[in-house]
């Protein structure tokens, strides 16, 4: 999970790093667009979270089954699947 929110984070700041990389190479200060910057990370994230929902493997219909302790070893937890 905290993967998840890195990558988020990192997707919205990109907007904000690449305005400031751009100014930098232009060599002239002006007011930063906020609003556009944060509209646009915002924009980043949403995409990076549809698609990654979207595309992601595993399914949905499964039942699953958590840790257990079993013949003195930890048997992690899994999805199962439902027989059709």
């Amino acid at each position: 999970m905290l993967r998840v929110a890195i990558i988020n984070i990192a997707l919205f700041l990109v907007p904000f790093a690449l305005y400031l990389l751009w100014s930098m190479v232009r060599g002239k200060r002006s007011d930063m667009p906020f609003y556009w910057l944060v509209g646009s990370g915002v924009a980043l994230v949403l995409v990076a979270m549809i698609s990654l929902a979207q595309f992601q493997p595993g399914g949905t219909t499964g039942q699953y089954e958590p840790p257990r302790f079993e013949d003195g070893q930890i048997v992690p937890g899994r999805v199962v699947e439902p027989f059709e």
